[in-house]
């Protein structure tokens, strides 16, 4: 709920959407190194996912309120890329 009521979105922000098991992690590697790619131009040396696990770098949504009412998206650079969990049901 404090995510629905809290987080406003901006036109240029990114959200991956997928289901469990379908590929999640390569989209979410793919799609932080499109989105980035002019913010990195030396990918040998200091590339993120190079040390980081992609889930790290786009963190998904729902978890970033968990803990914090209104967390402070201030300082992660434009566009904001992030996951969206979904559920599959029968």
């Amino acid at each position: 709920m404090n995510c629905q009521q809290q987080f406003k979105a901006h036109e240029t922000d990114l959200f991956l959407i997928s289901t469990p098991k379908s590929g999640t992690t390569w989209l979410k590697a793919m799609a932080f190194a499109t989105v980035n790619r002019v913010h990195y131009t030396n990918f040998i040396l200091n590339h993120p996912l190079l040390k980081n696990n992609p889930h790290e770098l786009v963190p998904f949504l729902e978890i970033e309120y968990i803990d914090n009412s209104a967390p402070d998206l201030s300082g992660i650079l434009r566009p904001l890329l992030f996951n969206i969990g979904t559920s599959v049901t029968n």
